[in-house]
């Protein structure tokens, strides 16, 4: 193992910790709250909400989008934004698609 190897690991490990904690705290709001009002809505509860993701899934997303910055993110939305402004049948498919799924979901998110 290399100087860089070594830290790159202790740095994982700490990304890995804050996340499994962030994690912890939210179960921990979650057994505590008296009303679904309560629930927080974003990407953390999604994950949580899905069967589909294990702990170590949910910490590898939460690393991943930290990790991955905002600038990333606002490029893809920017361009994707765009390119549904420019097609507005498609902008009208994509935005009744969302709402079925919301709907379906029976859930709010703040996105």
């Amino acid at each position: 193992p290399t100087p860089g190897n070594l830290s790159m690991k202790k740095a994982v490990s700490v990304f890995k910790d804050t996340v499994n904690e962030v994690i912890k705290n939210r179960q921990t709001l979650l057994n505590n709250i008296e009303s679904e009002e309560e629930i927080p809505r974003d990407l953390l509860q999604v994950m949580i909400d899905n069967d589909h993701f294990s702990s170590n899934s949910m910490i590898s997303n939460s690393i991943g989008f930290l990790i991955a910055g905002s600038e990333t993110t606002s490029i893809s939305l920017s361009w994707t934004l765009y390119e549904l402004a420019k097609d507005q049948k498609n902008s009208r498919k994509s935005k009744r698609r969302n709402k079925r799924t919301y709907q379906r979901s029976n859930k709010r998110y703040n996105i």
